[in-house]
């Protein structure tokens, strides 16, 4: 746990322009992040299904994968962590600017951290939710 609090301290920290919070905030920004909350809804869903069933279908035991979770989570640990997770992401959303000009020598260049952000989370829960559909995972509240 102490990492996940060093990740997100972390994450908080260094954007320069985390006073602008939530500012410069676009209808692009909302619908990334709207992908972003579908997906991980659905994830929670299948996580759930997974949770009370205990891991096991189809005379198979699998493993939860996110470590933050653990092994075998409850329904109700499940229930706690994954909405808890999908507010701190939209705080983050926030908190990262939408873009960072980076000088580097004689190299200058914009970087965009909330975009990076979303993109790697929408990819991660989509890969998650595509991998617990091909285990037959069903969704489930």
């Amino acid at each position: 746990m102490n990492k996940v609090i060093t990740l997100l301290i972390l994450l908080f920290a260094w954007p320069v322009h985390a006073y602008e919070f939530a500012e410069k905030w676009t209808w692009e920004d909302t619908a990334f992040e709207s992908v972003f909350v579908v997906l991980a809804v659905v994830d929670w869903g299948q996580t759930r299904w997974m949770a009370e069933r205990n891991y096991k279908w189809d005379g198979i035991q699998y493993p939860e994968c996110n470590p933050i979770l653990g092994n075998k989570p409850s329904t109700g640990k499940v229930d706690f962590l994954i909405p808890l997770g999908i507010i701190f992401h939209g705080f983050i959303s926030m908190a990262l600017p939408s873009k960072y000009h980076v000088i580097a020598g004689e190299y200058e260049y914009d970087i965009y951290p909330r975009k990076i952000w979303q993109y790697i989370w929408i990819g991660f829960e989509g890969a998650t939710v595509l991998g617990n559909n091909s285990l037959g995972a069903r969704i489930e509240f």
